[in-house]
């Protein structure tokens, strides 16, 4: 008689850590990604003032007021 071949689930210990590893990964990535974009400042409604705008109305502030409010 032939000896019994091992069965091939002997590996499927490693493939299964293997898994869970990758899994675990896949959920940190996922979990850091909501993180970042949870965190990101929402504006307020309503308001669609770009940098160059508020920039120039600043400016436009700070020189209708008289020099000595400035200093």
């Amino acid at each position: 008689m032939s000896a019994k071949k091992p069965p091939r689930l002997a590996g499927l210990g490693r493939r299964k850590k293997l898994v869970v590893v990758c899994l675990a990964i896949v959920c940190a990535l996922i979990a850091v990604g909501l993180y970042a974009w949870q965190s990101q400042p929402v504006p307020e409604a309503g308001t669609s003032v770009t940098t160059a705008e508020a920039n120039r109305d600043k400016k436009s502030k700070m020189s209708s007021m008289p020099s000595s409010a400035t200093t």
